[in-house]
């Protein structure tokens, strides 16, 4: 009830144009929040190529749009300002934070021309594995193994759904929709969970080859080589961490986490030449009570880490560092509903 009250407060606020007015209100007299959207990929047409739908947040004229309309009532900061200001410095009037997460070959194709453009910054979180290895993201492996599978129906006994084993339904888009979003909830989910063994069995199940050749040149389609960061960086952009493999890190154990933390920013240093001190945590998925997880970013060196449940952070409260907040960014956002997010992200 509440979310269809908030919806419709929302879709008023659109129609009436609302949102651009209290953000020319809010660019003479200052936003009391930190904003940081959090983007994935942005295509220049609509779909994924064949991979996960739901990281695609954005046509590049969506997000040009996006960016224009922050140039002109926001000023750009980057992760180094939001350290400072967590540690008593002071941020602008209207501060923005742009983030991209997983570092798709398009943040340096589409993405970093617009920001360019419009004198515009990001923060971008490399997980470091698929970069240096050349290996896809495990999303968009399942994804293309299942839209790419010769059977309807199987079962992976060894992968438990409440331990009845994991059920591959491909009988119809829809079936095929639901398996792929049970086979990422399944690796987000699943405590100490082999995904290496789990794809790998999907594929044979699926009765899809992907020999690792060809995986690696799918990879060059689709994830940031370390000249493609450099590049970015070159140019002014934040690049930081997203640890190594993209595992959830409620799902590992102490070692595993450790390597996902201090392994992802020894391998960004040692290309950057730089210190890596801010995380942006895999799914964005929030912490919560796990003090150990807490513990164990503060011992891989990070200074600072993102969640990406929604919310801003009070600009004059203080904030937990390593628990700071984004927003995800809702596909196909028009630029009204985009003024809208921004005037009022309570509402969405």
């Amino acid at each position: 009830m509440r979310l269809r009250v908030r919806a419709r407060i929302a879709s008023l606020l659109d129609a009436s144009g609302a949102g651009s007015w209290i953000l020319a209100a809010r660019a003479r007299a200052g936003t009391p929040w930190l904003t940081a959207l959090t983007y994935h990929r942005v295509r220049e047409t609509p779909g994924s190529g064949g991979f996960d739908d739901g990281v695609v947040d954005a046509t590049a004229a969506e997000f040009e749009e996006h960016i224009r309309l922050l140039s002109r009532d926001f000023t750009f900061v980057g992760v180094d300002d939001v350290r400072r200001w967590n540690d008593g410095g002071s941020l602008p009037r209207n501060p923005i934070l742009v983030c991209f997460d997983d570092a798709y070959r398009e943040c340096h194709s589409l993405v970093l021309p617009i920001l360019v453009r419009h004198g515009a910054r990001a923060a971008f979180f490399v997980p470091t594995a698929p970069v240096e290895e050349r290996r896809l993201f495990w999303w968009d492996r399942a994804s293309y193994i299942l839209g790419r599978a010769r059977i309807a129906r199987a079962t992976l006994p060894r992968f438990a759904e409440s331990q009845g084993g994991f059920v591959i339904d491909l009988t119809s888009e829809a079936a095929r929709a639901a398996t792929v979003r049970r086979a990422l909830r399944l690796i987000k989910d699943e405590f100490g969970l082999a995904i290496d063994g789990f794809l790998e069995a999907l594929a044979e199940a699926c009765e899809v080859h992907l020999p690792l050749a060809a995986e690696r040149a799918l990879a060059d389609e689709t994830v940031c080589t370390w000249e493609q960061l450099r590049a970015l960086r070159s140019a002014g952009m934040d690049v930081q961490s997203h640890t190594r493999t993209h595992r959830v890190l409620q799902t590992l154990t102490p070692e595993a986490l450790a390597d996902e933390l201090a392994g992802s920013r020894e391998e960004l240093e040692a290309q950057l030449r730089e210190p890596v001190r801010t995380l942006a945590y895999p799914t964005g998925k929030p912490i919560g009570p796990r003090r150990d997880i807490i513990d164990a970013v503060v011992r891989a060196g990070y200074q600072l880490a993102f969640e990406n449940v929604g919310g801003v952070n009070p600009r004059f409260l203080r904030n937990d560092a390593l628990r700071m907040r984004r927003i995800p960014m809702p596909a196909d956002t028009s630029g009204t509903r985009f003024q809208t997010l921004l005037a009022m992200p309570q509402l969405l």
